[in-house]
């Protein structure tokens, strides 16, 4: 089952974090409006990201995200993600950067391989 999470707050940027409940065998797509940060919080994801980008090509493609890992996502890229253990759900933050923040460099390792309800 997939899902498409539109990432778009009425709150301000500066706005608390949300928290998300990914249940294993289900996926999602984020396409933020406005840039943030995903953080993983528990378990494993297996996150594909595709769309507009600036600066080095890797950040393109397949990625592990394991907790305590983040990657941030600008307006018009899209990412796919899922559960990498096909068991457990995992958790995540989706933490909207105030406007002129700078992004910071995502932190991921690369995927062979790769789901979301609220």
């Amino acid at each position: 089952m997939t899902a498409s999470l539109n990432l778009q707050s009425s709150l301000s940027a500066s706005a608390l974090a949300e928290c998300w409940k990914l249940d294993a065998g289900h996926a999602t797509t984020l396409q933020p409006r406005q840039p943030g940060v995903l953080r993983v919080t528990q378990g494993r994801i297996w996150a594909t990201v595709d769309g507009p980008h600036a600066g080095h090509t890797s950040v393109l493609g397949d990625h592990i995200l394991q907790v305590g890992d983040q990657f941030t996502l600008q307006p018009g890229q899209r990412m796919v993600v899922e559960s990498l253990d096909a068991a457990s759900p995992v958790y995540f933050v989706w933490e909207p950067l105030a406007q002129g923040r700078p992004a910071r460099t995502p932190k991921h390792r690369a995927a062979l391989q790769p789901g979301w309800v609220a």
